[in-house]
């Protein structure tokens, strides 16, 4: 793949760069996006930005990544294929959320259908965290958590995520019992290491489980 014009494969190579932890690859991956978005269909130039975006995530920061985000709807407005930027709908949620703009992310996580797909469910349970950091959550909210389930058993910012929430309103009532068995109940924490996003939830889960006093 050394050939000239070849832009596609510098894009997943360097996207491959960057899952074993190589900086470089980000300047591979970036150098080459443009001409991927002129050579390529629709859906091999927005699957590309969305690689992009989620290198923005692990390498600068949310403010990087909300831009890399603005310029893949910008990308589908003009390609027509809308759907594939609505599919990452609850990554702006997170992306929001990590900005601080709470309640930006209780806004767009009621305009969001959670029914038919797995992906954006996640808005429910960020969603949640939101009206707990605020001091304004519910029951409604924690049964809507408690309704909605992860895409599967590997889901596991989902996973960790709902349990969070529930674990984190019982504290709220002082249930610590309830509170310590939810946590309990996620088994071995060793798991949550090795998964994208899930490992992000891993201080808050610290703080929880030391609030519970265990």
């Amino acid at each position: 793949h050394q050939l000239t014009g070849d832009a596609l494969a510098h894009v997943v190579r360097g996207r491959a760069r960057l899952s074993l932890g190589d900086a470089d690859g980000l300047a591979e991956l970036e150098e080459a996006l443009d001409e991927v978005g002129r050579t390529e269909s629709g859906t091999i130039a927005l699957g590309t930005r969305q690689w992009h975006a989620g290198a923005m995530h692990h390498w600068r920061g949310p403010v990087a990544e909300r831009a890399s985000r603005d310029a893949l709807e910008e990308l589908a407005e003009r390609r027509g294929m809308q759907s594939i930027a609505s599919m990452g709908i609850a990554e702006d949620v997170r992306v929001a959320y990590e900005l601080g703009e709470l309640r930006r992310v209780i806004s767009l996580a009621d305009d969001i259908p959670v029914e038919h797909e797995a992906q954006p469910r996640w808005a429910v349970v960020q969603k949640a965290l939101a009206l707990l950091d605020l001091h304004e959550i519910d029951d409604e909210a924690v049964q809507q958590v408690r309704r909605t389930p992860p895409a599967d058993d590997g889901d596991l910012r989902h996973v960790l995520g709902s349990a969070l929430v529930v674990a984190e309103a019982a504290l709220v009532r002082s249930d610590h019992a309830a509170a310590a068995a939810e946590l309990e109940g996620l088994g071995n924490l060793e798991r949550f290491v090795e998964r994208d996003g899930a490992v992000e939830l891993l201080p808050r889960l610290v703080r929880t489980a030391m609030a519970c006093h265990r």
